[in-house]
């Protein structure tokens, strides 16, 4: 139905510049009178260990030991996620294909009428293609940042480019229905875009997934940045893809202006704290996998029900307080700070880093 409605001109506009403020207001209303009174999704961080060491991981996979829910523990909290009424369940890492009893977990997911799907680097995907396709997935997601060289050279694993495209081939003929390919662009992969979605697309991939290195984890220090003429430049390549392909741009640049109808599939929304929230590997709840960290934890599966948890937790979230240039932006009640990391003042503004403002060039693009 909103679908429809965005395509008129005056309406359309309307709803993207007040979407944010509406939807966080229902998604309040719908948890406080019980109509939802659990997130709709729910990410897991299975594990933080990987089979890669991406230059850029914002898990820091494989630093440090963390004591990982065991197999009863995350099926209680499942059962747990089902009371709420949470429809679907996502498994991300680390690689989470090297939990050896993540199939069990995924069966018991299912049992309870998960909708279920994956971020897996697929190193392992054809280990593991029996259960892979017994699974019911949803959807898969995978990564794969630049053409062989580039992209092996910054997930620093020999083999990561011709294993992950192998597997993406594996997805298409299995049918999994939503094949995602996520890709970080920085300096170094941008001018292999275009000969990278080739490849892709004849894969078998889907949808593809652009985004930029958020300064997190591994990242944290060091700069990935875009220029200005390369982030208008990737704007207008994804746009052009657009007309028959599923591209899109990753949710955590956030709102992206006059760019938001052609490059988001709806409008810009964080969902963090709000309908959506992750489980990290050792229980801390948290909101959203952007940061791994459990410095933002609301509580800890291993001692509190999520049920509570979700109810107390999450007020900054759900309640935006805009501070500083965001409380006079133009794009405020379209935005509202932003990606979650932006708003605690992890990352800059991605309108004011990019592009000039909307009044600037609505006209021209």
């Amino acid at each position: 139905m909103i679908g429809h409605l965005l395509e008129l001109p005056f309406v359309g506009r309307l709803i993207r510049e007040n979407y944010a403020v509406c939807k966080r207001t229902y998604a309040n209303a719908t948890r406080q009178t019980g109509l939802r009174p659990g997130p709709v999704m729910v990410s897991w961080v299975a594990t933080n260990r990987c089979n890669a060491n991406c230059v850029y991981c914002e898990a820091r996979a494989n630093e440090g030991s963390t004591e990982e829910l065991s197999t009863e523990e995350i099926k209680r909290v499942l059962n747990q996620l089902r009371r709420v009424r949470t429809r679907r369940f996502f498994v991300i890492g680390g690689e989470p294909l090297m939990r050896p009893d993540l199939f069990d977990v995924l069966q018991h997911a299912t049992n309870l009428g998960f909708r279920i799907g994956i971020f897996t680097n697929s190193i392992l995907a054809r280990k593991f293609e029996v259960e892979i396709s017994k699974a019911g997935f949803d959807n898969i997601w995978t990564s794969i940042d630049g053409l062989k060289d580039t992209n092996n050279r910054y997930r620093r694993h020999p083999l990561a480019f011709e294993l992950t495209l192998d597997a993406l081939r594996f997805y298409a003929d299995i049918r999994i229905p939503t094949r995602v390919v996520n890709t970080v662009v920085h300096p170094e992969n941008f001018s292999e875009l275009p000969e990278l979605f080739a490849e892709l697309r004849e894969a078998g991939m889907n949808w593809w997934r652009l985004g930029i290195v958020m300064p997190v984890g591994r990242a944290r220090n060091q700069n990935f940045s875009l220029t200005a003429d390369q982030m208008n430049k990737l704007f207008r390549f994804a746009s052009r893809l657009r007309r028959d392909f599923r591209v899109t741009i990753s949710e955590e640049m956030g709102y992206l202006g006059c760019w938001e109808d052609k490059l988001h599939d709806s409008p810009f929304f964080c969902h963090a704290g709000l309908t959506f929230c992750a489980i990290m590997p050792d229980g801390h709840v948290v909101p959203c996998q952007t940061d791994h960290s459990s410095r933002f934890s609301q509580g800890n599966v291993r001692k509190r029900p999520f049920a509570s948890i979700w109810r107390e937790g999450f007020q900054d979230f759900r309640k935006v307080q805009l501070k500083g240039s965001c409380q006079s932006c133009e794009f405020r009640r379209a935005c509202s700070g932003g990606c979650w990391i932006g708003r605690v003042g992890e990352a800059q503004c991605v309108k004011t880093m990019f592009y000039p403002p909307l009044s600037q060039h609505r006209e021209s693009i």
